[in-house]
């Protein structure tokens, strides 16, 4: 059965791409064209395509998602600042999204066919690691992005995890939200590993829950405080993990 589901999860993303691309290319083409009414039409028109397409993905994983703290999430431009342990936390995000955000990306992914115009679509900003000067224009692009009021998701391990633990936070990506002054909401992904990495990477069924913690604002913060948000996020989040661990064991 994972083995079926595997299958079919990678011919949805296939089949998907294929029959919505053409829709997607015309979404990229307003975002090149940049003047408000086009914008306005692609930020109505992306985002069911894109949660269309990644719940279609998610059915096959037979993955039950919940949502808690949305309330957290301001109404103006934000940086949300997570753990990863999947290559599902995007999908699982995605899918359950109400509206269109950006991400910064491993600029690896912009190698990938059709995936790229997708990314470019949703203003995905690509992060190259080994190029300092590079990493600096994307923080750049991305701190530009959230000036014109576009939120954007953040991963500061760097990589996945595929297991419960989470990683050292680098320090690099929030200079993204400190430079624009953009509120930070951390955000908490349990369970996406299970659903294929824990698995010999074949598709499995599980829960999965993201929780969306208040949001931290930045506009007044020291630089002591800015220094140390990073390592602040984290043991939220480790916190969080920790109340939601003895919660299940408690049932």
């Amino acid at each position: 059965m994972k083995t079926f589901r595997t299958i079919m999860a990678v011919l949805t993303v296939f089949i998907e791409f294929v029959i919505l691309s053409p829709w997607m290319i015309y979404c990229k083409n307003l975002t090149v064209k940049g003047d408000e009414e086009s914008l306005k039409k692609r930020d109505r028109l992306a985002p069911r395509l894109i949660r269309f397409m990644a719940r279609g993905v998610m059915w096959w994983t037979g993955a039950k998602v919940t949502v808690t703290g949305e309330e957290n999430i301001p109404d103006k431009a934000c940086v949300l600042v997570g753990n990863h342990q999947s290559y599902f936390d995007i999908l699982s995000l995605l899918a359950c999204s109400k509206t269109m955000y950006g991400y910064l990306a491993k600029i690896e992914i912009k190698k990938v066919p059709f995936l790229r115009t997708w990314m470019d679509t949703i203003d995905c900003v690509f992060l190259n690691r080994e190029n300092a000067k590079q990493g600096l224009a994307a923080i750049k692009e991305a701190v530009s992005l959230l000036k014109r009021n576009r939120s954007i998701y953040i991963f500061p391990e760097g990589t996945r995890s595929k297991c419960d633990d989470i990683g050292e936070f680098k320090t690099g990506a929030m200079m993204i939200a400190t430079k624009a002054k953009a509120p930070i909401v951390p955000f908490l992904i349990d369970g996406t590993y299970k659903l294929f990495e824990a698995n010999g990477n074949r598709v499995s069924p599980g829960e999965v829950t993201i929780t969306f913690m208040p949001p931290i604002y930045t506009e007044d913060m020291s630089r002591e405080e800015i220094n140390a948000i990073s390592d602040k996020i984290r043991d939220q989040l480790i916190e969080e993990q920790k109340k939601q661990f003895e919660k299940k064991a408690e049932k």
